[in-house]
């Protein structure tokens, strides 16, 4: 087990070619919205639209009335085209699925009894090299390989060489219908375990930008991220340094650090400190089958009531 112990200070208070696979989702509005009233655009379905500048609106009338083209789903009542984010702790067979997924779809056989449409699918298993690929598809399929599933070990980053990659193969092969980046961590431009849930966010609803402008079905593999001591301490637990002392609050802690199933016993204590403060220690004991204890100890110093 790993021993882990935190202090926070005193305080009292209470508180298309030249298409770009990445696009600025940032916009600038300088248009008064009085500005806009009586100015509407029909576009070809119908819809009503206003110029740049001022809010674009639809009318729930308008948009029943609307026809739209249809997707064929990739897999019937399982796989769309859309942008998918496939999560798992490692070494669970994330892979493995995947070469399942892109081998099914590439040959249009039934997957689990779902009926497939057949396309060209781009696999970008970027954590292995071909040698170990054809052993797992081989282990997989046999001999009975198709050339309709394209595989690269290699690519570039997110915002560079990767964008042109890409658009280039969706062109030169417009019938794909099923791209798989595996993982996301490999085409960052940045260190991923320094990206925060925003940059997780704005990379996927770009990255989804770009599946939805080319009709393809995007499926984006990921590691789930590890968390620190003091990730999970905080996240979990409402006593904050500075804060009033509540022994309500911090038995709900206790209850709620236990609630997790990470650790086989959780107990608080409560120190008298001569400035007059109070001193809460959590003492956290990890489960025997637990491989990490991510935390042994956390300590607060709290003012007294």
């Amino acid at each position: 087990m790993i021993a882990d112990e935190r202090k926070t200070a005193l305080s009292t208070s209470v508180g298309a070619d030249d298409e770009q696979l990445l696009q600025s989702s940032g916009t600038s509005i300088t248009a008064e919205v009085g500005n806009c009233n009586g100015f509407y655009e029909k576009q070809s379905n119908g819809l009503s639209i206003l110029p740049g500048g001022c809010l674009k609106t639809v009318t729930m009338n308008e948009l029943l009335d609307s026809v739209f083209t249809g997707k064929p789903p990739i897999i019937e009542g399982l796989l769309y085209r859309d942008t998918y984010l496939f999560t798992g702790a490692p070494k669970v067979g994330k892979s493995f699925f995947m070469a399942q997924l892109a081998y099914h779809v590439s040959t249009g056989k039934a997957l689990w009894g779902y009926s497939v449409r057949q396309g060209k699918v781009l696999y970008l298993a970027l954590e292995d090299n071909y040698e170990r690929l054809q052993k797992r598809l081989y282990r997989m399929f046999g001999e009975e390989g198709t050339d309709d599933l394209y595989l690269a070990a290699s690519s570039g980053t997110l915002g560079d060489v990767l964008d042109k990659q890409l658009i280039k193969f969706l062109t030169d092969n417009p019938d794909t219908c099923l791209v798989i980046i595996d993982t996301l961590k490999r085409i960052r431009e940045t260190d991923d375990s320094s990206c925060s849930y925003n940059e997780d966010y704005d990379t996927i609803m770009k990255l989804k930008g770009f599946a939805d402008r080319r009709g393809i079905c995007l499926m984006l593999v990921h590691h789930n991220r590890k968390l620190r001591s003091e990730d999970i301490f905080e996240m979990n637990t409402q006593t904050k340094a500075g804060m009033p002392y509540s022994e309500r609050i911090v038995n709900e802690d206790v209850r709620r650090l236990f609630a997790l199933g990470m650790f086989a016993d959780v107990v608080s204590e409560a120190k008298d400190l001569p400035n007059g403060n109070k001193e809460i220690v959590f003492k956290i004991s990890a489960k025997k089958n637990v491989s990490e204890a991510y935390l042994k100890l956390a300590r607060l110093t709290l003012p007294k009531e």
